[in-house]
């Protein structure tokens, strides 16, 4: 009954509501955007029998039930441990006393958040604990993700975090203590469970005592997810790790087009590519969209793909996460318009883009691996020829519906390709094919 009456007092009295204490906009931890806002519950209380025994602390409010119920069962049961461990203490009035709590978010996309959370427990020792957790959730379905979730379970994966975290930790001798990690690393659920997956790989934190003395701090280490393709379950594996491998002696190469579409350069390109059964992906600009509405339409019936280009063709690159959303998101809504879906593919606008962004956007980032310089060189032969020299199975080439020359170009590269054994092919039927796992949060330039 006390936890209960505990657990109403702090949401009536210590609620903190969004617009009062919500993040700020682009709030980042190690480079990730933070793309959410969360209230807070502020925890305050004292020690019966000791006085000015303190207990503080805030926790996440998600709006996520499931998430909630979790955390918040969690910090009270921290805080009832805390108090029945200060209350068997000596009563020693103006002696130090206390419990503090505070929390970051770490983000691995927009959906997936671990809450990092760092107490500090000072019961009349030498010196203070310092206790550290963490919770990952996918905010949508409110589950919580476990190591388990993230590893392939037929793997020893325990060895293999042993093995790395005590490589990372001898890349940094000032953190740690040779005898102590290797004991505080031996292959055990437990000795791994406070972790954050990150777009770069999946981040080790470790209490004090655990690889080093107290006087060392807390440390932490990143293994790339690269480093543990072996061990990890598909959807956490690089892009360019979750390759299906399909037959090698079906080269595949996809033709790309930017800008448009050009009221009379597209439809000379549309006709040819119909006549040699051939589809492609095209990025359009949003602000365009409406002007040539029956042109896209075409597009989508004859079976291309249609990605974002932006919206104003604004470069992307020193733009907040918020900016560039409110960008895509615009020429999403303008492309809706026309075609009744919101594109699945990005393609950035000049090629700037900051890659920490990519987990946060909902689309493929696609680049390229072929680009002739069409705007540079108006000249249908050289595009040509440069294309033939340089194609390769899983290649994306770039080129300009809005240039004339580069219409052509592309219908006679078509044509000589072909012949080579090519298979053409848009960007989402080259991800299909070559991607085991081809979830939007990526970006890459070929697909071999």
């Amino acid at each position: 009954m006390r936890k209960r009456r505990m657990f109403m007092a702090l949401a009536l009295a210590g609620l903190c509501f969004l617009t009062a204490c919500a993040a700020p906009e682009d709030v980042k931890m190690n480079a990730q955007p933070q793309t959410r806002q969360f209230g807070e519950i502020a925890i305050s209380s004292l020690v019966e029998g000791q006085p000015g025994c303190e207990i503080s602390g805030k926790i996440p409010l998600t709006g996520v039930e499931a998430v909630d119920n979790t955390l918040m069962q969690w910090a009270m049961g921290q805080v009832d441990a805390f108090k029945q461990q200060a209350g068997d203490l000596p009563t020693m009035a103006g002696a130090p006393c206390s419990l503090t709590m505070e929390y970051q978010p770490i983000w691995y996309n927009t959906d997936t958040v671990t809450f990092y959370f760092k107490q500090y427990q000072d019961l009349l020792g030498a010196h203070g604990a310092y206790l550290l957790d963490t919770f990952t959730f996918n905010l949508e379905s409110g589950q919580q993700t476990t190591l388990q979730d993230i590893f392939d379970p037929n793997t020893d994966y325990l060895a293999t975090l042993s093995k790395l975290a005590l490589q990372k930790l001898r890349e940094q001798p000032e953190s740690y203590d040779e005898y102590m990690a290797s004991v505080g690393l031996t292959p055990k659920e437990e000795n791994f469970a406070v972790f954050a997956p990150e777009p770069e790989g999946l981040r080790l934190f470790f209490s004090p005592y655990q690889v080093a003395p107290w006087a060392y701090g807390m440390p932490e280490v990143l293994i790339g997810w690269d480093e543990l393709q072996n061990v990890l379950r598909a959807q956490y594996l690089p892009v360019e790790l979750r390759l299906t491998g399909s037959p090698k002696e079906e080269k595949l190469i996809a033709l790309t087009f930017d800008d448009g579409p050009h009221p009379t350069n597209t439809v000379k390109l549309l006709d040819g590519l119909k006549k040699r059964d051939v589809r492609c992906t095209f990025f359009l600009v949003g602000e365009r969209a409406q002007e040539q509405k029956e042109l896209i339409g075409r597009m989508v019936a004859e079976g291309h793909s249609i990605g974002n280009h932006t919206y104003s063709h604004r470069g992307l690159n020193g733009l907040s996460l918020s900016q560039v959303q409110e960008e895509l998101n615009k020429a999403d809504e303008a492309i809706e318009a026309v075609t009744g879906q919101k594109p699945k593919l990005l393609r950035p606008p000049f090629g700037f883009w900051e890659e920490e962004y990519t987990p946060f956007i909902g689309k493929s980032v696609v680049f390229w691996s072929i680009d002739p310089d069409d705007w540079g060189h108006r000249n249908t032969s050289y595009l040509v020829k440069h294309i033939v020299k340089n194609a390769h199975d899983g290649d994306i080439i770039l080129l300009h519906d809005m240039l004339p020359t580069s219409v052509d170009a592309a219908l006679q590269v078509i044509d000589q390709l072909q012949k080579d054994g090519f298979t053409f092919v848009t960007v989402d039927e080259l991800m299909e094919k070559r991607l085991a796992d081809a979830n939007p949060s990526q970006s890459f330039r070929k697909l071999p």
